[in-house]
């Protein structure tokens, strides 16, 4: 026993004195003669010492460098990546998901470079994950035509002539002379108002507004369907009305070429504004600056030199000042984000104009034109917001949904705009109104970026030729998967 422990370590001195020859040999070969070596070594070796080599190489060459580091230092490295590329990194082991699913600057970057809305408040790295994955299946279900799903409203007897979408519920106008309210998740219809032909309306939590070719404009408790106001003064159909509870005012727009300001509440008339050389087609209540107790019509009128006319009027809805922008053609429908005013034109096909601002210095050079297509109409716009914008055109209709350009001055409507198509839906046989009152957008929340729960429930509606009403919806979304 106590030979073989001496024969050992002699043999073991040996071998270091022939390594050490060995070694200082082969590190003054060069790289392909150390290859060679290698090669030559392995091709006589035996199964145990291949099996001792992948051993030692697995130490060497796939040594685990995020476990090892640092979280800190781990974080800094993984934020490089794209979150698409870390969703491939998190398969390489349980240790790299863990570090991966817990970075949440990483996940909270990836929602913002995709426009997401966010909440104000910290979030943890699941919630920024989880949120970053519902989006883009959203966004993937949008691009390849899957992301909704229609109904149909049948109930009216004659043309649907207003449709106004809120919280759920929409409200539909008609020439049957009554307004139906439907439950929008049942395609219910859930109560009937009797009225005259109904031009435009609009609802609120307790109110519902009707603008009528009776001449006059109609006030409903929404819950019961009572009439609560008749506001009369009018000799002409009232196109469209826009009220504000907050202000106590009712606007309507008339066929007999003016505007009327309103109580809202007690149904006296406060103002006529009476600057239009035509029928007004469309007014809208625009609210001043937060600090400021004035407040903004904006209207409409059509054929004869379109314009677009504002009035500014102080808390006891006196005017202030007055400005109008006329303009060669135009669809007297707008929309308004941000105190811009949005309006399609149809000098040139495809083009939307664009006024910068909305106070009584704004001049017509403010104004700036873009062309998005060729060949395309443009028939009304729907909602624009800091992230997508919707709106209807061609001859035969599409519904669009693109990412909002970023505008430049300039009036050329001959420069195309370069900008994303997120999605289009070709839509039925839609009844065209140059009001727009036979459109409505659904919720319009997810124009300024989607969330984790503004796409879902209504999209869009219009009336159709057949007298029944198009409902296009966000379809629910099953669990998002983990796809690199």
């Amino acid at each position: 026993m106590e030979m073989g422990e001496h024969n050992k370590r002699k043999i073991s001195a040996k071998l270091e004195t022939w390594l050490d020859g060995l070694g200082s040999r082969y590190v003054q070969l060069g790289d392909q003669e150390k290859n060679c070596s290698l090669d030559y070594i392995i091709s006589i070796s035996t199964a145990t010492q291949l099996y001792h080599l992948s051993q030692k190489l697995d130490l060497l060459l796939k040594r685990d460098f995020l476990r090892l580091l640092p979280t800190e230092v781990a974080f800094h490295l993984i934020s490089y990546l794209s979150p698409k590329a870390l969703l491939t990194a998190g398969r390489v082991s349980r240790q790299w998901n863990r570090v991966i699913n817990s970075c949440v600057e990483v996940w909270r970057r990836g929602c913002l470079c995709l426009g997401v809305q966010i909440p104000a408040e910290d979030q943890d790295a699941k919630y920024y994950k989880d949120l970053y994955l519902k989006v883009v299946a959203r966004l993937k279900s949008m691009e390849n035509g899957t992301a909704f799903e229609s109904m149909t409203l049948y109930g009216h007897t004659d043309r649907v002539m207003a449709v106004f979408y809120k919280d759920g519920k929409l409200a539909t106008g008609s020439d049957d002379r009554t307004v139906r309210l439907w439950d929008c998740d049942s395609g219910t219809c859930i109560k009937v108002i009797e009225t005259d032909t109904v031009a435009d309306l609009k609802f609120d939590d307790r109110h519902l507004v009707t603008g009528s070719f009776d001449n006059t404009a109609a006030c409903w408790d929404l819950q019961d369907g009572r009439l609560v106001q008749r506001y009369q003064g009018h000799i002409a159909a009232v196109f469209t009305i826009d009220f504000d509870r907050d202000l106590d005012i009712l606007v309507t727009g008339s066929a007999d070429n003016t505007v009327k300001l309103w109580s809202f509440s007690k149904g006296s008339l406060l103002q006529v504004l009476s600057r239009y050389s035509d029928w007004v087609t469309k007014v809208a209540i625009v609210k001043g600056l937060p600090c400021s107790q004035n407040y903004y019509i904006i209207s409409a009128s059509s054929s004869d030199g379109p314009a677009v006319s504002l009035t500014m009027l102080n808390s006891q809805h006196e005017s202030q000042d007055g400005l109008s922008w006329r303009f060669r053609h135009y669809v007297p429908h707008f929309q308004i984000k941000d105190c811009v005013l949005y309006f399609p034109t149809v000098t040139s096909k495809g083009a939307i104009f664009k006024l910068e601002k909305i106070d009584p210095n704004t001049d017509i050079s403010d104004t700036s034109c873009r062309k998005f297509w060729n060949d395309a109409d443009v028939h009304v716009v729907l909602g624009i917001g800091s992230r997508y914008f919707a709106f209807v055109s061609g001859d035969i209709p599409i519904l669009n949904m693109m990412e909002t350009p970023i505008w430049q001055n300039g009036t050329d409507c001959s420069e195309l705009v370069q900008t994303k198509i997120v999605t289009f839906q070709k839509l039925p046989n839609v009844r065209f109104s140059k009001r727009g009152s036979t459109f409505s957008l659904g919720g319009t929340n997810w124009l300024d970026g989607l969330s984790k729960t503004n796409h879902e429930g209504v999209v869009f509606a219009a009336s159709l030729m057949d007298h029944s009403v198009h409902v296009l919806k966000w379809k629910p979304m099953r669990k998002a998967k983990v796809i690199p």
